[in-house]
């Protein structure tokens, strides 16, 4: 985790979350699930997913919504607008995207505890909208990008359209590059050059005005925001959470 005026950063590995074994065991196969969020202030997240199986497994980023989802691009973008914010997905991956949208969870949902709301009354799971994002191609290893502006319902500035090339997302001044040919290593670099502002993964060095910056431990993610004459820089490396054998 890492935090500053204008980044935000967190890093979660879920790669042991998808194996059973307690009464009977199950292997998924999953190898490698890391998430790094990043929150871009005011209003991008960023989301980079790093994904390897034991097998060629056919991977699928989920998101789900009570309020309903437009699919604008089956192969890039989907937004969403609640009763206060609205948002827009731009997404990238490995290879190309197949983005579907569905309104039936699978399997159904079934109050089975009989489980009752704040009116007394036995809830009942009613149909959401669920976006299912999938490469067209099983493979061993992908990779997701996922980029999240969000604005207030009232904002009437809309959104952005990203200018993407050569593997770059520009955005509100942010130029976002992440690595997503998983025969390379996985790495992304995040700079706003105007704002010298940066957050770089498993990169060597980022320039920031006159100023090279490299990280003291390789692989590590660097966090850097050059404020006049007031710098935060921040590194980090893997924790794992305390009481883990």
């Amino acid at each position: 985790f890492l935090h500053g005026k204008s980044i935000s950063f967190a890093l979660g590995d879920a790669s042991m979350a998808y194996d059973n074994v307690h009464r009977n065991p199950q292997t998924a196969g999953m190898k490698l699930f890391r998430r790094h969020l990043i929150f871009l202030r005011p209003s991008i997240i960023v989301i980079y997913d790093e994904l390897e199986a034991d097998h060629a497994a056919e991977w699928t980023w989920l998101i789900h919504s009570p309020f309903e989802i437009s699919l604008d691009d089956p192969s890039r973008k989907f937004s969403v607008a609640t009763t206060t914010a609205k948002c827009r997905v731009d997404q990238f991956g490995s290879s190309d995207l197949l983005i579907e949208l569905g309104t039936k969870f699978e399997p159904e949902p079934v109050n089975f505890r009989g489980i009752k709301g704040p009116d007394g009354k036995i809830l009942e799971y009613k149909d959401q909208w669920h976006i299912y994002s999938r490469p067209q191609q099983k493979s061993e290893k992908f990779r997701y990008l996922s980029v999240f502006q969000i604005n207030f319902v009232g904002d009437a500035s809309g959104f952005v359209e990203p200018e993407t090339e050569n593997g770059m997302v520009k955005l509100e001044g942010w130029e976002i590059i992440a690595e997503l040919d998983t025969e390379k290593k996985a790495s992304f670099s995040i700079i706003h050059t105007e704002r010298k502002k940066a957050l770089i993964y498993n990169v060597d060095e980022v320039v920031l005005g006159e100023e090279t910056y490299q990280p003291e431990v390789p692989g590590s993610t660097l966090l850097l925001e050059i404020m006049g004459e007031r710098e935060i820089q921040e590194e980090a490396i893997d924790v794992f959470p305390r009481g883990r054998n």
